[in-house]
């Protein structure tokens, strides 16, 4: 017995020669009250009146003899070593195995107490957290992105109150923005735990992520603990999917159809692949079209049923491999909404003959079939391929390259197939608008007729509720939001920029009539942003934007475009953001707030994005980084970097599409001679 202990016998031993009143034993707690007991466990017992006895001796030399012996049980089973150490407080140990709820028994020299519900112990393996931390591998610059902490509990028992916490630091400039969610949870043993934060990064570079969690032993309220961490690329620009339909798909349109970005056609024409806005759950989907059992289809090869292909290059004519009018060439694959239904439309090309049927369905599954609309008394003889398409008052316009007396061929699709097609006797369903008569822009069009040998509508665009085209010769618009066949052309009126940068150079022009790309039109696109018309051309010299502020009429005439951008260094009559090497251009595509301008280069292809939703010079974009499009080329990359890090140099399709109510730009391009890649620009 140590000297505190002897002490404090002593003075119970002189209270007890005063007489006073010895009470029982009265436990109170047991510390831990709960514990493992794979291993002897030891304890504390306190409470009150843990008091010896002092007994006189008889016989002998007499005297008096302290009585300090407790005794513990844990139900039935007695506990080792139980030591007094003062009149609160006693010790003693558990023996491993105790399985269970216990009521304490505590046996001393003035009685016996009891507490109930004291201890409860369990052979059970312990509460053992792991965590893991998930993240994209990349992200885009300002967008949000999700981060979530998995802890797993490989005990048998749970961890109560379980929180994380998360760090972010690196060039990223990385945030959280909200989370996280939930704010805590219990996870019982053997379960699994989840907590998600959103987070940013507000800069090109690494964001590196690092996260705990921590609770407290179910049973025994010890801490338990794990960590872990990851790290996110912050990019201007994100790849999505690289080769997503092979190697030998070297191009693909990009576009949204009911709520999911789709890209196609495959080589083969049979096909695509569509997935989730951030390039998730990608899924082949295969296309069949409808055979034209009235009007009959140049291919036999289906023998009265369905076609699987919208044709492959260089085919051979009268198999399968082709498309129902022998399309041997790739047109055109896109989406509109009309009458509030999404819908996909399709349109091949051929080397020679005429062009007879496009395709829609409103088929949102993985095998859809395209009902057949009938054209062939619409268009030209001359008619090959597909070269545009927009759907404008729930009206579907389709623009041709055509070589014939009468091109280009534009017509107006007025309503949708139904199933198996439709084969209009008249032109009240599928008219030809006869915009070949327009002066400037067509080719029988006095007192300037256009004297392209193949000419196209090369873009579509809706600004002000009118209809605008574009092609070599020019720009037109519609007067009206319903126009007409030009003939005379009262619904129909020029709208080509008239400023002396424009007529100084040529418009680029060409032969082949399938397997466009935008590097092959004089005016790849058009964009509408902040009531402004934009439009990009090519030219013999090389690329030009250009930007229409319409005047009170609130359409585009000729003297309300300038030139947008124009160059310092070079031709300051083109728009090439000071290099020479971006011989085309290639992407023109407006959000609600931005431009975005990209240039095929052979050194690496090149993007920009307007600051504002009103840009006139170089200096009004920015690049990788939001550098000064205006110091470029030296000391200014493009968005992503030049040919976005994987030596693309060509632009084959892009599209600006609303996610969640944030506008993205997506694209798709590479070298042509290996399978495209996909990509999303920053919002």
């Amino acid at each position: 017995m140590n000297s505190h202990r002897a002490i404090a016998l002593c003075a119970l031993i002189a209270g007890c020669s005063r007489g006073s009143t010895r009470l029982a034993p009265h436990p109170v707690i047991v510390q831990p009250p709960a514990a493992y007991t794979s291993a002897d466990v030891p304890l504390v017992i306190a409470g009150d009146h843990f008091e010896p006895r002092a007994v006189e001796q008889v016989g002998g030399g007499g005297g008096v003899q302290v009585d300090a012996a407790f005794r513990a049980f844990l139900g039935n089973v007695e506990l080792q070593d139980v030591q007094w150490q003062s009149i609160n407080r006693l010790t003693a140990t558990a023996p491993h195995g105790l399985e269970g709820a216990f009521d304490l028994l505590v046996v001393g020299p003035t009685g016996e107490g009891t507490l109930v519900g004291a201890f409860r112990g369990t052979g059970a393996a312990p509460a053992a957290l792991s965590a893991s931390l998930s993240a994209p591998a990349a992200a885009l610059r300002g967008d949000t992105f999700t981060v979530t902490l998995t802890a797993s509990n490989s005990g048998s028992l749970g961890v109560n109150g379980l929180s994380p916490i998360l760090s972010v630091s690196g060039t990223g400039s990385p945030q959280i923005v909200s989370g996280p969610v939930p704010a805590s949870q219990d996870l019982a043993g053997g379960g699994i735990a989840t907590f998600s934060w959103a987070c940013s990064g507000a800069a090109d570079g690494s964001a590196a992520l690092s996260a705990t969690v921590s609770g407290s032993d179910a049973l025994d309220g010890s801490p338990r603990s794990a960590s872990a961490s990851s790290t996110v690329s912050i990019f201007d620009a994100l790849q999505l999917a690289d080769a997503p339909l092979g190697t030998s798909t070297t191009f693909a349109y990009v576009f949204d159809f009911n709520g999911r970005v789709y890209l196609g056609p495959s080589q083969n024409g049979t096909g695509g692949v569509r997935m989730m806005p951030d390039g998730s759950n990608a899924e082949p989907f295969s296309l069949t079209f409808n055979a034209d059992s009235v009007n009959n289809d140049t291919n036999g090869a289906a023998k009265g049923g369905n076609f699987p292909s919208l044709g492959v290059t260089g085919c051979s004519s009268g198999t399968l491999f082709c498309g129902p009018d022998n399309e041997n060439g790739r047109g055109l694959f896109g989406s509109g909404v009309i009458g509030g239904v999404p819908w996909l439309i399709a349109s091949g090309a051929r080397t020679a003959d005429t062009l007879r049927h496009v395709y829609a369905t409103s088929d949102t599954g993985t095998a859809p079939a395209f009902s057949y609309a009938y054209i062939a008394n619409a268009v030209s003889a001359e008619t090959r391929g597909t070269s545009s398409m927009l759907v404008f008052h729930d009206r579907l316009y389709l623009g041709f390259p055509d070589t014939g007396p009468n091109r280009p061929t534009y017509i107006v699709l007025r309503k949708t197939p139904p199933s198996p097609g439709f084969s209009p006797a008249t032109g009240t369903d599928v008219v030809n608008l006869r915009v070949n008569v327009i002066s400037g822009f067509g080719a029988g069009a006095p007192p300037s007729p256009n004297a392209a040998a193949m000419q196209m509508i090369d873009s579509q665009a809706a600004f002000n509720d009118l209809l605008y085209a574009a092609n070599n010769g020019g720009i037109i618009r519609s007067t009206n939001n319903d126009p007409q066949p030009a003939s005379p052309p009262t619904d129909w009126t020029t709208a080509t920029p008239g400023a002396p940068a424009y007529g100084s150079k040529t418009s680029m022009t060409i032969s082949k009539t399938v397997d466009l790309e935008p590097a092959d039109k004089a005016f790849p696109q058009l964009a509408v942003l902040g009531g402004k018309l934009y439009a990009a051309r090519n030219t013999t010299a090389g690329p030009q934007l250009w930007v229409c502020a319409p005047g009170p009429n609130l359409a585009c005439d000729p003297p309300d475009w300038t030139l947008l951008a124009p160059n310092d260094v070079g031709d300051p009559t083109l728009s090439q953001f000071d290099d020479p090497q971006n011989a085309a251009v290639t992407l023109l595509v407006a959000t609600s707030t931005r431009l975005y301008v990209g240039y095929n280069n052979a050194s690496g292809l090149v993007l920009y994005r307007s600051r504002g939703n009103a840009p006139s010079s170089r200096a009004d974009f920015e690049g990788a980084g939001s550098c000064d499009a205006s110091t470029a080329p030296a000391s200014c990359d493009g968005l992503g970097g030049r040919g976005l890090g994987v030596g693309a140099t060509r632009i084959f399709d892009g599209r600006a599409l609303t996610y969640g109510g944030t506008d993205y730009v997506y694209l798709t391009a590479g070298t042509g001679n290996a399978g495209f890649k996909v990509y999303r620009l920053l919002p």
